[in-house]
């Protein structure tokens, strides 16, 4: 894995001098924040102007309402910042092989070559991808708060980048943008529900959270509800969807289908999701298990 230090270090320089650059614009990772921040509802517009805006708020000590955009920290946490570069710099291939060994635990697909890492400062989020193949993870420095928890969330993001195969991965696009809202739910659940566990050891909590996600077991309650309201034909597809979205039942519910299947079958049980994209098998594996035999079935 390769620790791209480079747009921080132009967001540092620019606190240090006051003075936002043009090669601080032109980076690659400006512009992925925007196109991050831009397929997100009811976020402001990230562009030049904006964050000139809000780099100036928060130089002035503005943070009401998030005026600075989370860039707060560059101004009064920087050297906690300088340290956090410093450990990237320092430690890189011992990461690397420790996130290597953590990930090889729970499924066979090995990291891609050349991901990168990408830490940043600003905006709300703790971090994202920009989608199945892509090779970077870029994440917000300021949200963690421990090493623990940054090293979770960089193996959950490295979930979302591993090495599928071409026809695995076109095969995942599709899922996530079905026509069919079930199948859509169902790709957000077993996606998000194996990385959520795999990056917290194979558990479903932990004691360093960056978001506060609910219980899983709560969490499945109300996933099998919605699937179970779809079956009957009590909802359509699209409304539990449209719910399912407002909700963090990916995380928790999808979490707790994960750590089933995981307790039942080990890595074979996640891979049938994680190398071969096969939803129908992967909800079949959880559905046989003492947790999942109650669940309804999807079409």
């Amino acid at each position: 894995m390769i620790f791209d230090l480079s747009f921080l270090d132009l967001e540092l320089e620019a606190a240090r001098t006051g003075v936002v650059s043009s090669r601080l614009l032109a980076h690659p990772t400006f512009d992925a924040i925007a196109r991050h921040e831009a397929a997100l509802p009811n976020r402001p517009f990230w562009d030049e102007a904006s964050f000139r805006a809000r780099f100036a708020a928060a130089a002035a000590g503005d943070t009401q309402d998030y005026h600075d955009w989370g860039l707060a920290p560059l101004f009064y946490s920087r050297e906690a910042l300088e340290e956090w570069r410093g450990w990237f710099s320092e430690q890189a291939e011992e990461l690397t092989r420790q996130i290597g060994q953590w990930l090889e635990r729970f499924t066979a697909v090995p990291q891609k070559p050349g991901l990168r890492c990408v830490p940043y400062v600003g905006s709300y989020d703790a971090g994202f991808t920009l989608g199945a193949g892509d090779a970077a993870i870029y994440l917000n420095l300021p949200v963690f708060s421990c090493r623990e928890a940054f090293l979770q969330t960089l193996v959950h993001e490295s979930f979302h980048a591993r090495m599928t195969s071409p026809e695995v991965t076109q095969l995942l696009q599709g899922m996530e943008a079905d026509p069919d809202p079930i199948v859509q739910l169902l790709y957000y659940t077993a996606e998000e529900g194996i990385a959520h566990i795999v990056g917290y050891g194979g558990e479903t909590s932990t004691r360093y959270p960056t978001i506060p996600i609910r219980p899983a077991q709560e969490g499945a309650a109300e996933l099998k509800d919605l699937l179970a309201r779809v079956h009957a034909g009590q909802i359509s597809g699209q409304e539990a969807l449209e719910t399912f979205v407002q909700t963090d039942c990916c995380y928790s519910g999808g979490g707790y289908i994960a750590h089933s299947v995981w307790q039942a079958l080990g890595r074979d049980g996640l891979d049938l999701w994680s190398v071969q994209g096969d939803w129908k098998g992967y909800y079949a594996a959880f559905r046989a298990t003492p947790q999942g035999a109650d669940w309804p079935a999807v079409p």
